[in-house]
């Protein structure tokens, strides 16, 4: 699986540093944007639940997805602490997601695709899960940002790695990728809505420690940015189009526990029963372990 995971002492570490504490604020200003609100929602690669104040109040049903155990039992501490009960963590593989098809009416991917070499299946998962007409925020790394750019006019990069559609590996499983190549993988079952684009200060530390405000700009400026491809980062407001399944597990009206909405990994069959601290596939009799609101529902570690 080439994919990058975190430990959550290393994230949170991450998102202290002055300009990364700008990226968030950025990002938290743009998705405003873009959320909307529902029934079920899913924070594909959510991590620790860093983006969770801007979505919990938004949907009746919230599920944060991610690979990494530590940053999934760091939030599901913070939801035992504070008494929110309306969203359920999963560990799982993004490349293979433990939900029926059409489970969720909206859907965000935000900083996980950069570390996936290959992202296609990836988001035709998304695509998968989510209902007909469904949401779907995407972020990635756009490798046409004006930065690189003004690198490879002064011989600092070569012209050609901006040029290509392949993804440029900019560090150790970072993948940073044309705005065409995204472009072609989200036309595959998406409608376009909205660009917008952000991270105009990104690595700018002098900046962001005199002006700590600077994403006020990147939002001004984000359409006009996005509609270019000029920046570091492009969010993307997403609307699924597929046939609507004869069986809505996730109708607006109807709400569902997350056992309605979840599928064995291993044998894909939907019949899953909670026993003492797991959950069982009543198919293929594997267990996956529970705790709190947390779901274990990795393969490769078992």
């Amino acid at each position: 699986m080439a994919i990058r995971t975190w430990e959550s002492e290393e994230y949170h570490s991450f998102w202290q540093k002055s300009d990364f504490a700008y990226l968030d604020r950025m990002e938290r200003t743009i998705l405003r944007k873009f959320i909307e609100s529902g029934n079920w929602f899913i924070d594909i690669g959510g991590g620790y639940g860093r983006l969770l104040d801007l979505y919990r109040d938004r949907f009746s049903n919230v599920v944060i997805s991610d690979y990494s155990i530590s940053m999934l039992e760091d939030a599901n501490r913070r939801l035992i602490q504070e008494g929110i009960r309306n969203v359920t963590l999963i560990a799982a593989d993004a490349h293979k997601l433990p939900f029926v098809d059409s489970a969720f009416n909206s859907a965000m991917m935000v900083r996980l695709i950069h570390h996936i070499v290959n992202p296609a299946p990836v988001i035709q998962e998304a695509r998968r899960i989510l209902k007909p007409h469904g949401s779907f925020i995407l972020e990635y790394q756009n490798k046409r940002n004006f930065s690189f750019l003004i690198k490879a006019r002064l011989g600092l990069m070569k012209r050609q790695d901006l040029r290509t559609l392949d993804p440029y590996e900019a560090g150790p499983m970072y993948w940073i990728f044309h705005p065409r190549a995204i472009g072609r993988l989200v036309s595959d079952g998406f409608i376009l809505n909205q660009t917008l684009g952000g991270g105009i200060f990104w690595r700018r530390k002098f900046l962001n420690t005199i002006f700590p405000r600077l994403e006020l700009i990147d939002s001004t400026v984000a359409r006009f940015l996005g509609r270019h491809t000029l920046t570091h980062q492009i969010f993307l407001k997403l609307q699924v189009q597929k046939e609507s399944p004869q069986i809505d597990l996730a109708a607006e009206g109807h709400p569902k526990s997350i056992l309605d909405l979840l599928k064995c990994p291993g044998c894909g069959f939907a019949a899953l029963k909670n026993i003492d601290s797991s959950v069982i596939c009543l198919h293929c009799r594997q267990a996956f372990p529970v705790c709190g609101y947390l779901y274990d529902f990795r393969l490769s570690d078992k």
